[in-house]
């Protein structure tokens, strides 16, 4: 399926082959309003006319068909939005710091926007400006299809990240979240955690439930207790450090401590796990094993440091760039829908205790 604008210039780039040299082009709000199409998308259209040198546009003249003499060769720079919600997550801005990375230097210019995540999806993305393609990072909500085709709308190469469509026409790279929940299993198995527990925020989003699906089915293939689901009950732009400390602790004082091991589906989350265990006088890794997700670059200060399941964020964001590159060179025809493999980062808060068992 092509987009919009591609339809359109397949159409006027027929129409003005046959005309002589110096013919004077429809104004762009015409050709708006023959082609029922919005002020950015001519102006794209126009741009790859003016590109392949079958047009020239002179400032207060118009749009003339080009001699075709006169073909200079300009590296096309590529404007790529990255928009993320506006509240703050360390995950936010190490994709944020990684992407700028990426797109330095060369024939990039990159923007970042940040979004209310209460607006309308249409406001997420500034309208009075046009881009080569969009990135986004979308809030702790679960994104359904009817989100997705609103995003479609905006007609031009975007790429998704952390979460992953499956089935969907939509192009997304995200973290093999199920390969990570299987990952924290095996590290419990193997010092022999075999109570466990499972510190939740945001459960309704695709990934989070992906960890939490897989780590307790792995659990249950060992043959280990089934893990004890703990929720912080974290809402859009809610610190879970807080929320997981507060739950954790009222947990253990109603319930007590009848598990060794807790998985944390996110670092911040394992932040506040480890105060809350620190403030009842439990021993970590002694008494408790605690094993956090996303490898924050905070997560190695820890006290004691952090073993977590490691996002590579700078691969995500340059597999998301190279789908925009693709996309924007004529690949668009394919979806890509791409997972990266995680890395377990063994840390102080897993370490066995001298006898080997927990």
């Amino acid at each position: 399926m092509k987009f919009k604008f591609e339809e359109i210039y397949d159409v006027i780039k027929g129409e003005i082959r046959s005309l002589p040299t110096g013919t004077r082009l429809p104004r762009v709000r015409d050709l708006m309003s023959e082609h029922d199409a919005a002020q950015i998308t001519i102006q794209k259209v126009l741009d790859r006319l003016e590109e392949e040198n079958l047009i020239s546009r002179h400032t207060g003249r118009g749009i003339f068909k080009s001699d075709g003499k006169k073909v200079v060769k300009i590296p096309v720079q590529k404007k790529i939005l990255l928009a993320l919600p506006m509240h703050p997550s360390p995950f936010f801005d190490s994709f944020a710091n990684s992407f700028l990375n990426m797109t330095k230097g060369g024939n990039y210019v990159p923007a970042i926007t940040r979004y209310n995540v209460f607006d309308p999806i249409g406001k997420w993305i500034p309208g009075n400006a046009k881009y080569d393609g969009i990135i986004i990072v979308p809030p702790g909500v679960q994104l359904k299809i009817e989100m997705i085709n609103e995003l479609k709308k905006l007609e031009c190469p975007m790429v998704v990240v952390d979460r992953y469509f499956n089935g969907f026409d939509f192009d997304c790279v995200c973290t093999d979240n199920l390969a990570g929940g299987a990952l924290a299993a095996e590290h419990f198995r193997k010092i022999n955690c075999r109570k466990t527990a499972v510190l939740v925020a945001e459960p309704e989003v695709s990934t989070v439930i992906d960890r939490i699906t897989s780590f307790s089915r792995q659990m249950k293939i060992y043959g280990f207790d089934e893990p004890v689901i703990i929720n912080a009950n974290t809402k859009i732009g809610e610190f879970s450090s807080k929320k997981a400390y507060g739950e954790l602790t009222s947990y253990i004082r109603k319930n007590g401590i009848g598990f060794n091991g807790i998985f944390c589906v996110s670092d911040p989350c394992a932040l506040g796990a480890m105060k809350a265990l620190h403030d009842l006088k439990m021993k970590i890794p002694e008494e408790v094993g605690v094993i956090g997700y996303d490898d924050m670059v905070f997560s190695e200060f820890f006290h004691p440091s952090l073993t977590t399941v490691r996002q590579d964020i700078e691969k995500i964001a340059k597999m998301s760039i190279d789908i925009i590159d693709r996309k924007f060179n004529g690949g668009k025809e394919k979806t890509y829908q791409l997972l990266v493999p995680p890395e377990l980062i063994v840390r102080e808060s897993t370490l066995e205790v001298q006898d080997g068992k927990k």
